[in-house]
């Protein structure tokens, strides 16, 4: 008789969860097998892969079933591998597979790097990398053979999943599952929010309803007190009260100016004269060296590629 594993929530919501009709699927391929083909992974015996499996497990116990133990050298790595096996095995939505992206990054970071369990199981993440979240994203873009700012889109995406989770289970696997129309950017801006924000963009989410900005406080919204009361001429301490009058409306969201499709292009085209013109000035100042370089260089002008490759798709959703 096998022994009673645990079932660690940590561990278990991280996935996204099948659907009912998946979910009836695979217990009635189980049950036609006899047999649970796929071992159920485990780590110190919680289980890391195989909670649906273990659940059906449970409601048919005549079931022929075998686990395998694996020696992560801590959740961080566990969660290394799931987050990986998720990604390399199951159909997903785009919305789940930007999830595990970004929960892969996010565990990719914290891992600790141990001889043994890690060079075993994750051979890419070395001690030579550590915690540098560039040198991660890069590592993750390369494994998966996306850009790297698509890992870093997938984690904030990924937080805005699981700060939704804390309001509503429910809100946060339709969106997984791509039931939700939502937009990733509306995704990501829950994670910034207050709780009490949260709440509120949530309904706004559940309504089909675009979300509006975090309410800026009132501290920054209203008008600073003057506190220049010593010093300076009165038409000096005039122009700093002016000052600090812009600033504060810069904060509050009655006093933002109808923004039209001219001033759109206007600011579009100055700065992508203003940055090619950078960029070209700034590789001519050092022909010699770049050319030297080359294939840096190029790399960084790809990664740019990529962040416009990414605004474009922005404009898609």
């Amino acid at each position: 008789m096998q022994p009673a594993l645990i079932v660690d929530a940590e561990f278990q919501n991280k996935i996204p969860p099948l659907t009912e009709d998946e979910y009836k699927q695979l217990e009635q391929n189980i049950i036609d097998a006899g047999e649970v083909y796929e071992p159920i992974i485990t780590w110190n015996g919680t289980i890391v892969d195989g909670h649906n499996r273990y659940k059906i497990i449970q409601t048919h116990p005549g079931l022929i079933w075998k686990t395998k133990e694996i020696n992560f050298p801590d959740k961080w790595a566990a969660f290394d591998w799931m987050y990986k096996n998720q990604l390399g095995r199951r159909n997903l939505t785009e919305e789940q597979r930007t999830y595990l992206l970004g929960k892969l990054y996010e565990a990719r970071k914290h891992a600790v790097s141990n001889e043994e369990g890690r060079n075993q199981y994750s051979k890419e993440v070395s001690p030579q990398i550590g915690n540098q979240p560039n040198r991660v994203s890069e590592q993750i873009a390369k494994e998966q053979n996306i850009g790297k700012n698509t890992v870093l889109r997938a984690e904030k995406f990924s937080q805005g999943v699981d700060a939704i989770r804390e309001v509503s289970s429910e809100t946060a696997d339709s969106i997984l599952r791509g039931e939700t129309k939502v937009t990733k950017q509306d995704v990501s801006m829950v994670a910034k929010a207050e709780p009490e924000e949260r709440k509120r963009m949530v309904q706004q989410i559940e309504k089909g309803e675009k979300i509006t900005p975090v309410a800026v406080p009132d501290k920054i919204v209203n008008k600073p007190e003057n506190k220049y009361t010593g010093g300076g001429t009165a038409e000096y301490r005039a122009q700093r009260d002016k000052i600090a009058a812009v600033v504060a409306d810069m904060y509050d969201p009655t006093t933002v100016p109808e923004y039209d499709l001219t001033a759109l292009l206007n600011e579009i085209s100055w700065s992508a004269e203003v940055y090619i013109k950078t960029l070209r000035n700034q590789i001519k100042d050092h022909l010699e060296l770049a050319k030297e370089n080359r294939e840096t260089i190029e790399g960084i002008l790809n990664e740019i590629k990529d962040d416009i490759e990414s605004i474009k798709e922005e404009m898609d959703k």
